[in-house]
């Protein structure tokens, strides 16, 4: 029986951590999965059944998505069992001691990390059967690394940036730098390390995940409207922005793809693309 559930995280980790994806499918055949610039930062445990990704063999059974800048595709056969940890736009940088732009644009297995607990929670996962326990033991191993952050004072700083951005994607750099209490290039550096990407570039994929959210409340909205809801000075210039972090247009989109943006909506939903005959 197929299942697809989300658990929301303790209080204690409810700034990190969007929530937990409970993901069980029976083999229905093979789909085409897109992967988008999404803003946020994955752990994802592959318990059963692995994913190919095109051009470049199958993902590792169990890995950290890095922030990604541009769209992929993933095939995907047989039967699934994942759990999948999706963080909030800062909040992965807040647990591991590496600069998150190092795992931009990829799929990086944990075993190339070099952290001993991140391994052993892998082992802990494959061998738990009860999916419920191990989102107990996940919430054990972030609440035990809380105290291992001596940085927090840096994520407490450029935090509302990301909330800034949501309010206004057309921010300047230099106000939140300063709204930080950092200088230009000090802030860049620290946010690039944070989030994986820069602020320009990141600010650009939150106002394409806003485009996408509103195609997926309202699939009939005009395209000028849109531009205009977004953000986007025309609409010459939201067709471009998405085709480059979609690879296809707007009304391409809609007509290939069910729209679903992982940043603003509450739930989790897979990017699969329609079948032709639907």
């Amino acid at each position: 029986m197929d299942e697809s559930r989300i658990i929301y995280p303790c209080e204690i980790l409810s700034q990190y951590i969007k929530y937990y994806w409970i993901l069980k499918r029976e083999d229905h055949g093979s789909f085409n999965l897109q992967t988008i610039p999404s803003g946020c930062l994955h752990l994802v445990f592959h318990r059963q059944g692995r994913v190919n990704i095109v051009g470049s063999g199958k993902q590792p059974s169990c890995f950290i998505r890095g922030q990604f800048s541009k769209s992929g595709l993933l095939l995907s056969s047989g039967e699934m069992d994942m759990i999948a940890v999706l963080f909030k736009p800062m909040g992965m940088w807040s647990f591991f001691s590496v600069n998150m732009s190092e795992l931009t644009d990829s799929y990086i297995d944990v075993e190339e990390i070099e952290d001993t607990g991140l391994n052993r929670l892998k082992d802990d996962i494959n061998s738990e059967e009860d999916s419920l326990r191990c989102i107990s033991l996940i919430e054990s191993f972030f609440i035990s690394r809380l105290s291992l952050n001596k940085d927090s004072y840096i994520y407490e700083r450029l935090l509302p940036s990301v909330t800034s951005m949501v309010l206004d994607n057309s921010v300047a750099v230099e106000k939140l730098a300063s709204d930080s209490c950092y200088s230009y290039r000090q802030y860049i550096r620290l946010f690039t390390s944070i989030t994986g990407v820069n602020p320009k570039v990141y600010s650009r994929i939150v106002r394409f995940q806003h485009s996408l959210y509103l195609l997926q409340l309202k699939g009939n909205i005009q395209l000028d409207e849109l531009a205009f809801e977004c953000g986007y000075y025309d609409v010459s210039h939201l067709v471009k922005e998405f085709k480059l972090f979609s690879g296809y247009t707007p009304t391409q989109y809609m007509l290939t793809h069910n729209p679903y943006s992982s940043f603003f909506a509450n739930g989790s939903e897979l990017n699969i693309i329609k079948n032709r005959e639907e």
